[in-house]
């Protein structure tokens, strides 16, 4: 029986420690550092994880200890925390949601948290609550926005920038689409380009994966041209973002908000964002820890998918 060390929790989702222990010999370390596996790597021929949770990146190190490494499991779309070109150079198996379609079209949990920062953020209300908890009860620091009155802009119009589309235009706010796979023969909201759309949004939500292309998209360049009061959602990856350039945006810009769901390098060095600093010295910025897919549905949808993949991997191993 091959051995499987999982790296996130997952005992709190029904049913499926039960079906990965009928296949696997379980090795379960829930939330650990490198040094705490590191005497079981070299014995575990599969391991499991989810970047949301997990301090562990699948890295060169990690996998060149897992000497008899086959297959990584992740319960994600993205792959950003898997090194892939030494899993390919080892030939090691990546199981992923990525192309999973017909799951991930079922599960709308991101889409709705980007909903939910956009209008915790347009209405304040952490910095209200956090005001009355001080005992203050004083509406007229937190006026906020009403989103039927404003424009947002879709970055990235896959299944998640679908959904958040939807969601803004059942609300009543006008809708921009980017997205170089789109055009208006098949978008139903106007297509535009980053340069053409960023000075017309009040509102935009990103919605991309962290490819070469787009790691450091939202840079100095087009945040020179954003609105001073523009609300910028993240629920994709930090790294899409330039950290830096928004810092200094911000700074600039008291009427502006950042409300991020990710930040870059979140599984090595989080606690150095200058996002994370700005928020910690009270910037106007709302951080949420990379809970965008994590409701019970979405995991149970999500964990058991990969692993039902897993076990089919296994069996012609």
């Amino acid at each position: 029986m091959y051995k499987l060390l999982v790296v996130t929790p997952i005992a709190h989702i029904r049913g499926l420690r039960e079906k990965l222990a009928s296949k696997f010999d379980l090795l379960e370390y829930p939330d650990p550092l490198f040094e705490d596996v590191v005497e079981v790597l070299p014995e575990a021929d599969v391991i499991f994880t989810n970047p949301n949770k997990s301090k562990l990146p699948i890295d060169s190190k990690l996998q060149q200890a897992m000497t008899k490494l086959k297959v990584i499991t992740t319960a994600s779309t993205g792959l950003i925390h898997i090194d892939l070109i030494e899993a390919g150079r080892r030939g090691v198996e990546v199981i992923s949601l990525t192309k999973e379609l017909a799951t991930i079209e079922k599960i709308s949990s991101t889409a709705e948290h980007a909903l939910a920062l956009t209008l915790s953020a347009l209405r304040r209300v952490p910095w209200s609550f956090s005001d009355v908890l001080d005992g203050n009860w004083d509406y007229e620091k937190f006026i906020g926005r009403q989103i039927d009155h404003l424009t947002v802009g879709v970055v990235g119009y896959g299944r998640l920038g679908k959904m958040y589309a939807r969601y803004a235009q059942a609300l009543g706010a006008e809708v921009l689409v980017c997205d170089p796979a789109y055009g208006s023969d098949n978008c139903p909201f106007p297509v535009q380009d980053m340069a053409e759309m960023v000075p017309r949004c009040d509102i935009i939500s990103l919605h991309i994966h962290a490819t070469s292309e787009n790691l450091g998209l939202i840079g100095s360049e087009l945040l020179a041209s954003a609105r001073e009061d523009l609300l910028l959602v993240n629920t994709s990856r930090g790294e899409v973002v330039d950290e830096k350039a928004l810092q200094t945006f911000l700074g600039r810009n008291p009427g502006a908000c950042y409300a991020t769901d990710v930040l870059a390098s979140e599984q090595t060095s989080k606690w150095d964002s200058p996002i994370y600093g700005l928020a910690k010295s009270g910037g106007n910025v709302l951080i949420t820890p990379h809970t965008g897919g994590m409701t019970r549905e979405a995991q149970e949808i999500a964990y058991h998918r990969v692993a039902d993949m897993l076990i089919e991997c296994a069996e012609s191993l």
